[in-house]
């Protein structure tokens, strides 16, 4: 019908339009996937095979039906909030009055959609452009993850909003400068106040949860600002005591974050220590100078990756190469620490075997998937713990430089977004002292 109704010179200029777009998506996507080539198992040839591009399709009509409308129309999502928010339809959606009354709203303006001659080129564009822009996040998102995902993820309706909005006022402006300007404003004003409602809802919902993370921080920064020119170790992981799954991805860094280097990862260095029943002064701290040399340490973690374990590209937790020493997973199933010989400045890596292989049982998925390690050092021996129990040790025959860094900047690759898709989270880092000891 649109094509009917324009020259096919225009139709032509909007097909163009329309596949440069979409070729600029393409283009955009696939220059990301070598960017990232090293830390990423999905290559060009598997986006653009059939099956790949007719799951996406389904995703882009999920998502245009689900969120693109039935949302952003002012129907009350359902959040989900675990290591990320989710925002579900509700299961009984047409049993609820207000929401026919929602969906009601939204059908009344229909019969005002006006494609105006002068602004055609501008709608039909923007609307290619958010709808491209959907079927390409669509076409990774299916291949790693499922189309329930892809519609449960509001980061990815930013952009496509804007265009629809956009669109939307030149299709509705006609009829809006007519007779149709007081129904047109009704309804448009009920859909921003139920957008508005939803997002109070929504900010309320996340406050709460967010509420646990919001206490350490300022009690800390409140406890620093009090006590200026002074270091703070935090023993112990942020999470929620009702459920610690909640925001449980970067939780645990979150106060190394934003509190930088008013916090130490080294108990030693820090006057005061900060528990889960407060602060207190700390009997461990020295004002010595910290010795150059490795000294004992306990570095723990829980390792999240729904299929594969060990990980099949390696995960660099703590430091490194620039930065050693450098703790890590490695591919082969091992935990690593890599480091320097105090002196000679010589790099050597102590390997330690972990009891899971890439072709091995896998008994950890009964763990809801995750594998929880740690990494200690006591004296010379240097030793491994693999959910709880004693897995591997070695003996260290050399002396090992330690870390010149603190903080935030003991960070590994992982934490800047390197290293495939693994997960580490409940990371704890207690440098140079080791309550626990190898056995």
């Amino acid at each position: 019908k649109i094509a009917a109704a324009l020259s096919r010179k225009n139709f032509a200029i909007i097909i163009g339009l329309t596949l440069a777009v979409y070729i600029f998506y393409l283009c955009l996507s696939l220059y990301g996937l070598s960017l990232t080539a090293g830390n990423n198992r999905i290559g060009a040839g598997e986006l653009l095979e059939w099956s790949n591009i007719e799951r996406a399709f389904k995703g882009l009509l999920a998502n245009l039906y689900q969120s693109s409308i039935l949302k952003n129309i002012g129907i009350t999502a359902r959040l989900n909030i675990t290591d990320i928010l989710y925002i579900h339809l509700p299961a009984d959606l047409l049993r609820e009055p207000v929401n026919i009354l929602k969906i009601l709203c939204a059908l009344t303006l229909l019969p005002f959609i006006r494609l105006p001659q002068k602004a055609r080129f501008f709608i039909l564009v923007i609307l290619a452009m958010a709808l491209s822009y959907i079927f390409i996040i669509s076409m990774g998102r299916v291949r790693s993850n499922t189309i329930n995902y892809l519609i449960t993820q509001p980061r990815y309706q930013y952009l496509p909003n804007a265009l629809f909005i956009l669109a939307g006022c030149a299709l509705l402006y006609e009829k809006f400068k007519g007779s149709g300007r007081n129904i047109i404003t009704t309804a448009l004003l009920l859909i921003f106040f139920w957008n508005f409602q939803n997002t109070l809802i929504g900010n309320k919902s996340i406050d709460a949860n967010m509420a646990f993370l919001d206490k350490h921080y300022y009690e800390a920064r409140k406890f620093l600002d009090d006590n200026p020119h002074t270091k703070l170790y935090v023993n112990f992981i942020p999470s929620n005591t009702d459920n610690d799954s909640v925001f449980v991805l970067g939780a645990d860094i979150a106060l190394d974050l934003l509190l930088g280097e008013e916090l130490t990862s080294f108990p030693e260095r820090a006057r005061h220590i900060y528990t889960k029943d407060g602060f207190m002064k700390n009997p461990y701290y020295k004002e010595a100078k910290p010795s150059p040399q490795l000294g004992d340490f306990y570095i723990s973690w829980d390792y999240r990756r729904y299929r594969e374990l060990p990980p099949l590209k390696d995960v660099v937790i703590i430091g490194s190469l620039a930065a050693l020493p450098k703790i890590s997973i490695k591919a082969g199933g091992y935990v690593t620490i890599t480091a320097a010989e105090a002196g000679t400045g010589a790099v050597e890596t102590i390997s330690l075997k972990h009891p899971y292989s890439i072709t091995g049982p896998r008994p950890y998925r009964a763990n809801n998937g995750e594998a929880s390690m740690a990494l200690l050092k006591s004296g010379d021996d240097i030793c491994l713990f693999f959910n709880n129990e004693p897995m591997s040790k070695a003996k260290l025959t050399k002396l090992y430089s330690g870390w010149d860094l603190d903080g935030k900047e003991l960070l590994g690759d992982h934490f800047r977004g390197k290293g495939g898709p693994s997960r580490i989270v409940r990371l704890f880092k207690q440098m140079s002292l080791s309550k626990v000891k190898c056995p």
